[in-house]
């Protein structure tokens, strides 16, 4: 048997986000949170509007969880650079919040 050749990824085959679609899913993410009554007034959930018009801003990805005093909840977020994949807001429960 033969050995399979390990060529590199092309690195130009990665489509980005532009400002246009990073903007666009963001905005969705926003109304789907003030649907749900969290409003920028929330300190945890101005603290996630303001990472996120960064993102739109850099177009760089990020991570990460915000604590939500007083709704016992932990807002983790993903906001991807890559085309492909979607930005993901999720509350999770957390009862030491």
């Amino acid at each position: 048997m033969g050995k399979k050749s390990k060529k590199p990824p092309n690195p130009a085959s990665k489509k980005l986000k532009n400002t246009a679609d990073r903007i666009k899913s963001v905005t969705v993410a926003k109304e789907k949170l003030n649907s749900i009554g969290l409003s920028p007034e929330i300190e945890g959930i101005k603290e996630f509007y303001e990472i996120c018009d960064e993102y739109i801003n850099s177009g760089i990805n990020k991570t990460g969880k915000i604590k939500l005093s007083g709704f016992k909840r932990i807002l983790e977020y993903i906001l991807p650079e890559n085309y492909h994949t979607d930005v993901s807001v999720l509350l999770k429960y957390d009862k030491s919040v």
